[in-house]
C-alpha cells in the first residue's frame, strides 16, 4: 500500500518536470536544477535511513563530494541572476514548480529506498512489482487529474490560461502533436530505468542517484550540442 503514494508523488515529478522545462530558461539550466535536487535529495534520504537504522552502508567521500558540486551547480543556475537573466527565486510559479518536483521526488526516493532496504535476508527484491504499482498508479492519477481539468467550467478555465491551454492541446491539439506522444514514449522508457536505478540493491540512494541523474545530465549536454 505505501507503493502507492510513490506512484502518486510520480504523477506530480511528471507534469512537473515538463513544466520546468517550460520555463524562460534553457533546457540544459531546468536539466542542471532538477538532476542537482534529486542529488542532494538522494544524501538526505541516506542520513535520514542511516539514523533510523534502515541503512547498514556508508556513503562514500567521493559520492559525498559529488553531492556538493551538485549543490553548486542548482545554487549558481537558482540564484545567479545576470543581466536579462530569468529570477527563478522571485518568480512564484518557478518556485511552485520546482518546489513540487523536490517534495514529490523526497517522498518517492523515501520509499524506493526504504522498500528495498527492509527486504529480509534472503527475500527477493521485486522491483517487477514496485513498477508495477507505482506506474499504474501515476497514471490514474494524472488521468483522473486530466480528466477533472478538462471537464472543469468554462469560466474556471478562461480565469487561468494555463488550464485553458491544457484543454485546447487536447480538444484543439496543433499540427505537431504525435511528436509530443514520441517524446511520452521516450519518457515512459526513462521512467522504466529511473526506477530500477533508484533500486539497485548494492549501494545507497546517492550513488543510485548520481549515476541516474548524471547520467540524464551526460544525455541533455549532448542533445543541447
Amino acid at each position: 500500500l505505501y507503493i502507492i503514494p510513490s506512484g502518486v508523488c510520480t504523477a506530480v515529478v511528471i507534469p512537473t518536470t515538463t513544466l520546468m522545462y517550460m520555463l524562460p530558461i534553457s533546457v540544459m539550466v531546468a536539466m542542471v536544477i532538477m538532476r542537482a535536487s534529486v542529488i542532494i535529495i538522494s544524501r538526505i534520504v541516506d542520513a535520514i535511513q542511516i539514523r533510523q537504522g534502515i541503512l547498514k552502508k556508508s556513503v562514500y567521500a567521493e559520492e559525498n563530494i559529488a553531492v556538493v558540486f551538485a549543490l553548486l551547480a542548482a545554487a549558481v543556475n537558482i540564484f545567479w541572476v545576470g543581466p536579462g537573466d530569468f529570477d527563478f527565486v522571485h518568480s512564484p510559479a518557478a518556485v511552485i514548480i520546482l518546489g513540487s518536483y523536490i517534495g514529490a521526488y523526497a517522498i518517492r526516493i523515501y520509499i524506493m529506498n526504504y522498500y528495498k532496504n527492509t527486504r529480509g535476508k534472503g527475500v527477493k527484491l521485486d522491483n517487477n512489482g514496485f513498477f508495477a504499482i507505482e506506474q499504474i498508479a501515476a497514471s490514474a492519477v494524472m488521468l483522473s487529474i486530466g480528466y477533472v481539468i478538462f471537464k472543469s467550467p468554462e469560466w474556471f478555465q478562461t480565469s487561468n490560461t494555463q488550464l485553458l491551454l491544457f484543454r485546447n492541446s487536447i480538444a484543439d491539439p496543433r499540427p505537431l502533436w504525435p511528436w509530443a506522444i514520441v517524446a511520452g514514449l521516450a519518457f515512459g522508457l526513462v521512467a522504466f530505468f529511473s526506477v530500477f536505478i533508484f533500486m539497485f540493491k548494492g549501494r545507497t540512494a546517492t550513488f543510485a542517484g548520481l549515476v541516474n541523474r548524471l547520467t540524464s545530465l551526460v544525455a541533455g549536454t549532448a542533445a543541447t550540442l
